[in-house]
């Protein structure tokens, strides 16, 4: 039995299916995290710890530095890795001042209430008299 000889299938004529665009995640959330980072600095005057900004701020440091190896390897992405990077540093600096400024606001406010203290004091003792604030 003899086989007749096959020929070759026709050449498609159909370009291939577009391929995706690599992701990278990590340049992404380290963007994300360092917009939201600056706009939540401002609560380290009213939360003493400020977890939430100093968190999200070195979380987006961290992302950003390895979205950027990332971005390295595949081309993808440096531009979100280095827009998070820039903004994790601001948000940090920011959450700083904020709480350098909370801590001046604190020691204020204990200075005002020893003062206050001492003039209710003096003030129950002898009636309102003369006041001299050398004395403090």
């Amino acid at each position: 039995m003899t086989q007749a000889p096959q020929t070759p299938a026709p050449a498609s004529t159909t370009p291939p299916a577009p391929v995706a665009p690599a992701e990278n995640g990590r340049a992404t959330a380290g963007m994300i995290l360092g917009i939201i980072t600056p706009a939540i600095s401002w609560t380290a005057l009213f939360i003493f710890p400020c977890v939430l900004p100093l968190g999200t701020g070195i979380a987006a440091l961290i992302l950003s530095i390895l979205g950027r190896r990332t971005a390295k390897a595949n081309g993808v992405g440096a531009g979100k890795a280095k827009a998070g990077l820039i903004l994790g540093i601001v948000g940090l600096a920011l959450t700083i001042v904020f709480l350098i400024w909370a801590v001046i606001l604190m020691m204020h406010m204990m200075e005002m209430n020893r003062w206050s203290q001492d003039l209710w004091e003096r003030t129950k003792q002898g009636g309102p008299g003369e006041f001299d604030p050398s004395q403090l």
